[in-house]
């Protein structure tokens, strides 16, 4: 799917609740419960071509929270993470429970 310009995945499970997550970033910037009813905020100031990160939903800070202060100052705020491409790398599903995996721009696997 894509979000603005940004690709993006969606999962659903079995009880119809969904979540959606932009490849940039991998930020979560959609759940919907099983009636579709959005759990999460997102901005209408959110940007989504990929020039800053999203603005709201859940985001991936790593490896730090904040400004350019503290152990890593050269690092942009909230860590490199929520700026970086991710790749969709597959998906499980047990019952209910599902779980897809993302590979990192560092080449290591994520999973939500």
């Amino acid at each position: 799917i894509s979000f603005g310009s940004l690709q993006a995945y969606e999962v659903t499970n079995e009880a119809g609740a969904s979540v959606k997550v932009s490849l940039y970033g991998a930020t979560i910037y959609s759940y919907s419960d099983s009636n579709g009813r959005e759990r999460l905020f997102l901005s209408d100031k959110a940007v989504t071509d990929g020039s800053k990160p999203i603005r709201g939903g859940v985001p991936l800070v790593f490896p730090k929270f904040g400004d350019g202060q503290g152990k890593y100052p050269e690092l942009p705020s909230h860590g490199f993470a929520r700026r970086s491409l991710w790749t969709f790398q597959g998906e499980s599903k047990t019952g209910e429970a599902s779980e897809s995996a993302f590979l990192n721009p560092d080449g290591t696997v994520t999973f939500f």
